[in-house]
């Protein structure tokens, strides 16, 4: 008898010892990195009826159970909701949105290598015409006019004519 209680005392440990694991290691997790926290602005270019726009956008970053970062989007009556992960010195967001079809994949340097207010970033999806488009894009713990972000973009994204391809300068 006391060796069924202990095969089955075992296999109950097994089965729950990765989740405490898991448990105590996403709590310890919480508590670092608590700079990307809180409220950010979001800006990205984009079409809307074939004219191109700077969008703005309310980020909200908050602690993840079992992800690192969850985060909330919204741009006038749309609304996202993701997960922002780590890559080397990158912040990788993944949005869903929560109103129609669609997934955005944005990714920004660290904010902590940043030495800028607005920090870089690319995002991939679809622009507001429902056509395939990927973009500059910021974020930024301070709110820009229309002008001040027109002349970062132009400063900061390195267009090549020639090629469709888009990259950040390293100015």
């Amino acid at each position: 008898m006391d060796g069924i209680a202990n095969t089955i005392g075992g296999a109950l440990l097994g089965l729950v010892l990765p989740w405490i694991i898991k448990f105590f290691y996403h709590l310890f997790r919480r508590y670092r990195n608590l700079h990307l926290l809180g409220d950010w602005y979001g800006y990205h270019l984009s079409y809307i009826d074939g004219k191109e726009l700077i969008i703005n956008s309310d980020w909200k970053i908050k602690r993840g159970i079992f992800r690192d970062y969850s985060v909330n989007y919204k741009h006038n009556n749309l609304e996202y909701n993701g997960t922002v992960t780590t890559e080397l010195t990158h912040l990788i967001f993944k949005f869903k949105s929560l109103k129609h079809k669609e997934n955005v994949i944005y990714r920004f340097n660290n904010p902590l290598q940043s030495k800028f207010d607005l920090i870089p970033g690319l995002w991939l999806s679809y622009d507001h015409d429902f056509y395939i488009c990927a973009g500059g894009a910021f974020i930024s713990r301070k709110e820009f006019s229309t002008d001040e972000l027109h002349e970062y973009f132009l400063k900061y994204f390195k267009i090549d004519n020639n090629l469709p391809l888009i990259k950040i300068s390293k100015s």
